[in-house]
């Protein structure tokens, strides 16, 4: 039979996590949504997706072509490595760090209240791991 974990770049990307519906963020407290709308809530989804494949696209590179790969993506697969600990094997998160990118999620009130409802719809778990808030993705 063959291995269940396969090769390092055989490695399943990280799992597409459902839309919100108009439901899901009707059920969330009102101070807690604002001026929130399903469209808002949706895209900052969408954007800490594709920030989530892109750290774990790094994360996956095989040993044999990290030095085709950037320096700063070469930086950031060190750094990645480095959180990639027995506590949090097989998860797949974010850190505060890593959220920077998403451009939809700013640090602000409204950046707040965007990670408060994905939390309270369930779609993603904040955590504390290496220092700093984290956030796993929950399908």
């Amino acid at each position: 039979l063959p291995s269940a974990r396969g090769t390092r770049s055989s490695k399943p990307p990280p799992p597409q996590m459902a839309l919100v519906t108009e439901a899901e963020l009707g059920s969330a407290p009102s101070y807690m949504k604002s001026r929130l709308d399903v469209s808002k809530v949706n895209a900052a989804l969408m954007e800490f997706q594709k920030a989530l494949g892109a750290k774990y696209a790094i994360l996956h590179t095989p040993a044999s072509q990290l030095r085709t790969l950037a320096e700063s993506d070469r930086k950031r697969h060190s750094v990645y490595k480095s959180l990639q600990t027995d506590e949090v094997r097989g998860m797949y998160f974010i850190s505060e760090e890593d959220l920077k990118s998403v451009h939809a999620i700013k640090n602000d009130a409204t950046g707040k209240n965007l990670i408060a409802v994905l939390r309270h719809v369930g779609r993603i778990k904040e955590f504390k791991h290496g220092g700093m808030r984290c956030w796993q993705t929950r399908v």
